[in-house]
């Protein structure tokens, strides 16, 4: 498709450089594709493709208007439909293989880092920070005052084991990533502790909100 060539002549131009917050967004888009495609190839009908998490499209798509919520989200339910429509296996395999070939490549760009877990939840997954104003209310900002980023949130942890789980499921080898992922987990629990006992030294701060 149109789309996919435009998505071909990026994906090379991704690095170890790239920031996190873009980088987050292309792995996913791949991981949920592949995800969808590989539901689709069970012969899982429209109502349980909807159901999954679906791919963002917001960077890859070309002009300004194509960037809009609305445009995306009719653009994913297009493709949904157009699986449901072309249920040739062989058709949906190469397609399935091709992007299963570039979300290695993506992957293996950033190896052995895989941080870009916390920015795509930090930026991208809709869920909020812990900050002191849930606790002491007001409307000024004390001096110094920190807050929790969305990735160290419960919510967000189970944001991040679920999207671990995605690429998993989509990653033709899964094994490849297993240590990067165990360093990752080792890296979070100490950014958590962290950013939560920064949170906590701050807290009586609130009363000057």
């Amino acid at each position: 498709t149109p789309y996919d060539k435009q998505l071909s002549g990026t994906l090379p131009t991704i690095s170890a450089s790239t920031p996190d917050e873009l980088y987050g967004q292309f792995a996913v888009h791949l991981v949920r594709r592949i995800n969808i495609l590989k539901a689709r190839q069970e012969e899982k009908d429209l109502e349980v493709l909807k159901s999954m998490p679906q791919p963002s499209y917001i960077s890859l798509l070309g002009d300004g208007s194509a960037g809009t919520p609305q445009t995306r989200k009719a653009f994913g339910s297009l493709y949904l439909y157009y699986l449901i429509w072309r249920d040739e296996p062989g058709d949906l395999n190469k397609e399935t293989t091709v992007l299963q070939s570039w979300l290695r490549q993506t992957i293996a760009a950033k190896i052995p880092s895989m941080q870009w877990l916390t920015a795509w939840t930090d930026t991208q997954s809709g869920l909020s920070s812990v900050t002191l104003a849930e606790f002491w209310g007001g409307s000024l900002q004390a001096e110094g005052e920190k807050s929790v980023l969305p990735s160290f949130t419960r919510k967000g942890k189970e944001s991040i084991d679920s999207l671990m789980a995605e690429l998993d499921n989509a990653h033709p080898e899964p094994a490849s990533i297993s240590s990067a992922k165990a360093a990752f987990l080792e890296w979070y629990r100490g950014a958590a502790v962290s950013a939560w006992q920064g949170f906590a030294a701050g807290f009586p701060r609130g009363a000057s909100r």
